[in-house]
């Protein structure tokens, strides 16, 4: 197998286990990572999460109508600018945070239980220079 098929597989398969994970949130796996993002730069627009995190645009738009129907976001206009809308965590929202990090930190344990810890740090590294490269290929 070649390592696209590798990481498609061990990509399904994680986002099987956050499926099931997030379930008692009411949210999905293309909805968590919009609160993770969001988390750590509240006051983003759709736009720049679609284009800064490569997620579709129409999947932010869904989720993000999903995450403020569920009380998780909500959107303030900008001051600045007329037609451009915030999003912002809730209280609600950052509530769950801590748990979808546990989560997260789990199923990489659970994946990496068996490496040395040099093992990780060239998993990392080469993950990192992978995820470079691609960025570099698509400008």
């Amino acid at each position: 197998m070649i390592a696209g098929g590798y990481l498609s597989v061990v990509y399904r398969q994680r986002q099987n286990f956050m499926r099931d994970k997030l379930q008692k949130f009411d949210i999905g796996v293309t909805d968590y990572p919009l609160l993770m993002i969001l988390n750590k730069n509240q006051g983003l627009g759709c736009n720049e999460i679609s284009k800064t995190n490569f997620i579709n645009k129409s999947l932010v738009s869904k989720s993000v109508s999903k995450l403020i129907k569920l009380g998780y976001l909500m959107q303030k206009k900008d001051p600045n600018h007329r037609q451009r809308i915030n999003l912002f965590l809730t209280d609600k929202g950052k509530g769950i945070i801590p748990e979808i990090r546990k989560i997260t930190v789990e199923w990489e344990e659970k994946v990496m239980e068996d490496l040395s810890t040099d093992e990780r740090k060239a998993f990392y590294l080469l993950m990192k220079k992978m995820y470079e490269r691609s960025l570099r290929s698509f400008d």
